[in-house]
């Protein structure tokens, strides 16, 4: 009986661990998340009491207040890599003292390296809550990251107030995120030998809840691939380096569905560096050098000058200063 119970246990905390849903917000930063403002910008943050969201198990929210001039803006980062590759979303609650479109909202960025980043642009805020759910490119590449939610408003609109509430990354299944389709920047591109490059203007267009929902990525989440094979390498981060030479077409995938665009590549040599000293200058007797800083060049040039000077003046007189 004692063994049946302990695996009932264990089943039950890994059926918990499972469903779990690492919260960023939640009546207040996570355990281990703080908020790191972007480089120029002015934040008013508070926990606000007053506009706690209905049917949220919470009673606070995220009170941002925008600026009449510049911009608000940061990431809640947390104090140690998290692992997300199994969930496919990060949503969040929103709304507005009036309607309004919020710039940016993402994942993937700390506020010192965008390296994961993914963003979601001009979305429409109301004075009513609404729930906004980005899709996540690739969960895989999410094994070690930090920047956790960030946003950013300018001052376009106003001054005015935004509240965010319910934070949290999801695994959300039976169709609600479908499969996207993405596209990056057609590229041609000239290369060193050891130099790189990565995918630029990456878009994806993923089905939520049936409605097309475009974000832009980091080529991090892409999967490269070079024809010929090896001319181009890639690592984990998206760096593409050219390695041998020759030309070559750079492809990528995203969740293995062919992403519209291509790099085309010319590898040339690599610059060498010399291998032989430069030659020795023969020796010269002093009395035949002439310092570009000495007096005598300063005398001879001079001397030209005005004998140059002097040529036309007598050629003006003699013409009676006609040409």
């Amino acid at each position: 009986m004692k063994k049946l119970y302990a695996t009932l246990s264990l089943l039950l905390a890994a059926f918990t661990i499972g469903m779990a849903q690492p919260a960023v917000f939640d009546d207040d930063y996570a355990a281990g998340i703080s908020f790191s403002a972007f480089g120029g910008s002015a934040n008013s943050l508070t926990i606000d009491a007053a506009n706690a969201r209905p049917g949220s198990s919470g009673t606070k929210s995220l009170k941002v207040d925008v600026p009449a001039a510049g911009y608000t803006g940061g990431a809640m980062v947390a104090a140690t890599n998290a692992n997300l590759s199994a969930y496919n979303a990060v949503s969040f609650w929103v709304k507005a003292s009036k309607a309004v479109t919020l710039n940016v909202s993402g994942l993937g960025n700390n506020a010192a390296s965008d390296a994961y980043q993914t963003e979601l642009n001009n979305v429409a805020v109301s004075t009513s809550w609404v729930k906004v759910i980005i899709p996540i490119p690739d969960a895989s590449k999410l094994t070690a990251i930090n920047g956790l939610f960030h946003f950013a408003e300018g001052s376009d609109e106003g001054a005015y107030t935004l509240w965010f509430d319910d934070i949290t990354y999801e695994n959300l299944t039976g169709g609600i995120i479908g499969t996207p389709t993405a596209v990056m920047d057609n590229q041609s591109l000239t290369k060193a030998v050891g130099g790189t490059f990565t995918a630029t203007g990456v878009r994806a267009t993923f089905p939520v809840n049936s409605v097309n929902t475009q974000i832009t990525l980091k080529g991090v989440y892409l999967t490269f691939t070079s024809n010929p094979v090896g001319r181009i390498t890639f690592d984990a981060n998206g760096i593409c380096t050219a390695a041998t030479v020759g030309s070559a077409t750079v492809t990528a995938t995203l969740q293995g569905a062919a992403v519209t665009g291509s790099i085309s590549v010319t590898v040339s040599g690599a610059a060498s560096e010399p291998n032989t000293a430069a030659p020795t200058p023969p020796a010269r007797s002093a009395g035949d050098v002439l310092s570009v800083y000495s007096a005598d060049l300063y005398q001879r040039n001079r001397y030209q000058l005005e004998s140059q000077l002097g040529a036309v003046y007598r050629s003006k007189r003699s013409t009676g200063g006609r040409q």
